[in-house]
C-alpha cells in the first residue's frame, strides 16, 4: 500500500490497485484480464472483484463520516475472536483505517435470499441452520470488541424521530410517519418496544434476507453486513427474520392478486402461508433449542411485536427512493398495524397449527 494513493471514493481501477498493494492479487490477475470488477449501489462504496474461477474479494469503503463509524464497527467485529461463529461470517483479509476500507473474501458459489422467488429454493433444513447460527451469534462474546450498543432500530425510532431523520426525508417517508402517528395501537406498540428494549447480547442489528447468503456447495449459512452489530435485544434479530418471512407472503399475495382471480389467489396465499408458517416455526424452534430458551406463546408474541417494527423499517427503507408509498409499503404498514392488535391470532396460527 506504500505507493497507493486513493481518491476519496475508490474507483474500479483503485480497487484493483488496493488488492495488488495488499498482496491479495497478482499482476498476472490484472494483465490476463481475468478479473470482473463490479460496483454495487449501497449506502457505502461496495465493490465486488471476482476471478474467472469464482474466487475473489468484496471491498467495502465508507462514503462519508456518517458511515465511517459503522464500517469501522463491522471491520472490528470481523477481526475479533468469533470462535464458533466464525463459520457463519465472511473472512476479512485486509483492513485499512486510513482509507476507511476493509476487504473480505468473496463467498464462492453463493446464492442470496433477498427476494421471494429465491425462497422457493430454500429448504427447511437451511432455515433451521439459520436459527442455530443466530443463537451462536447471540451468545458470542464479541460485543467487547465493537463500539458499544447496537443503534436503536429505525423501525422503533419512527415513533419519535430525531432531527437527523428530517434532513433527508422523502415525501414517502413523511407519509409513513404520519400514518404511524395516526394509528394509536401502533404507537402504543412502538412505545412498549422502546421501553422494553434490552441491550443484553450481541446482535446483528440489521438482519434481513438481503444479508443472508447460502453457500451453494455445502448449503451453509453466511450472515453478512455486520455494520450495526453491538449489544442489543435479541428479539429484534428474531423479529426481523419473522418480518421478512411475512413480507415474502405479503409481496407474493400482492403480485398474484393483481394477476389472478380471487379464487386462484386465495388458494395460492393459503399454500404460501403454510410454507411461511413452517419456516417460522422451524426457525424459532431451532433458535430456542440452540440458545437454551423455552419457546412459548409469550416469547412468540414478543418476537412478533418486533416484527411489526421491522415491517415499518422495511417500508421506510423502500420510501427513501420514492415520492410516495408504493403498494408493497402500504401493505407492510397495514400488516404492522394488524400485528399491533391481532398478533395473538397470528401467533396461534403460526405456532399452534399443525406443520
Amino acid at each position: 500500500m506504500a505507493n497507493f494513493t486513493a481518491p476519496m471514493i475508490l474507483s474500479e481501477a483503485d480497487a484493483a490497485r488496493l488488492l495488488l498493494g495488499a498482496g491479495l492479487i497478482s499482476n498476472a490477475d490484472i494483465v490476463e484480464g481475468g478479473l470482473t470488477i463490479t460496483r454495487l449501489g449501497r449506502r457505502n462504496c461496495n465493490i465486488r472483484v471476482e476471478r474467472a474461477d469464482g474466487t475473489g474479494f468484496f471491498i467495502k469503503q465508507a462514503r462519508n463520516d456518517t458511515t465511517a463509524r459503522s464500517v469501522r464497527n463491522e471491520a472490528q467485529f470481523l477481526e475479533s475472536d468469533l470462535k464458533e461463529l466464525r463459520i457463519y461470517v465472511p473472512r476479512m483479509v485486509h483492513h485499512d483505517l486510513r482509507l476507511r476500507v476493509f476487504v473480505t473474501e468473496l463467498i464462492p458459489s453463493s446464492t442470496g435470499v433477498g427476494t421471494p422467488k429465491s425462497w422457493k429454493e430454500v429448504a427447511a433444513a437451511q432455515v433451521e441452520e439459520l436459527g442455530r447460527a443466530l443463537a451462536i451469534a447471540h451468545r458470542a462474546t464479541s460485543g467487547s470488541h465493537i463500539e458499544g450498543a447496537s443503534p436503536t432500530p429505525r423501525g422503533i425510532s419512527l415513533l419519535r424521530p430525531g432531527l437527523e431523520f428530517f434532513r433527508d426525508l422523502t415525501p414517502a417517508n413523511i407519509q409513513l410517519i404520519s400514518a404511524i402517528h395516526h394509528d394509536r395501537p401502533l404507537c402504543e406498540l412502538l412505545t412498549d418496544l422502546e421501553v422494553s428494549w434490552q441491550s443484553s447480547n450481541l446482535i446483528h442489528g440489521d438482519l434481513k434476507f438481503d444479508n443472508i447468503v447460502f453457500r451453494d456447495i455445502e448449503r451453509a449459512i453466511v450472515l453478512v453486513d455486520w455494520e450495526f452489530a453491538g449489544l442489543g435485544d435479541t428479539r429484534w434479530d428474531l423479529g426481523s427474520i419473522l418480518a421478512d418471512l411475512l413480507h415474502v407472503w405479503l409481496i407474493d399475495a400482492v403480485n398474484h392478486g393483481i394477476e389472478t382471480s380471487d379464487d386462484q389467489n386465495g388458494k395460492r396465499e393459503v399454500a404460501l402461508f403454510h410454507r411461511v408458517s413452517l419456516f417460522c416455526k422451524v426457525f424459532l424452534k431451532s433458535y430456542c433449542a440452540n440458545a437454551g430458551k423455552k419457546l412459548d406463546a409469550q416469547f412468540a408474541d414478543e418476537c412478533l411485536c418486533f416484527s411489526a417494527a421491522r415491517l415499518l423499517q422495511t417500508a421506510f427503507e423502500a420510501g427513501q427512493i420514492r415520492t410516495e408509498l408504493d403498494l408493497y409499503s402500504v401493505k407492510a404498514v397495514q400488516m404492522a398495524a394488524n400485528l399491533a392488535v391481532r398478533r395473538k391470532e397470528l401467533s396461534r396460527l403460526l405456532w399452534e397449527a399443525d406443520s
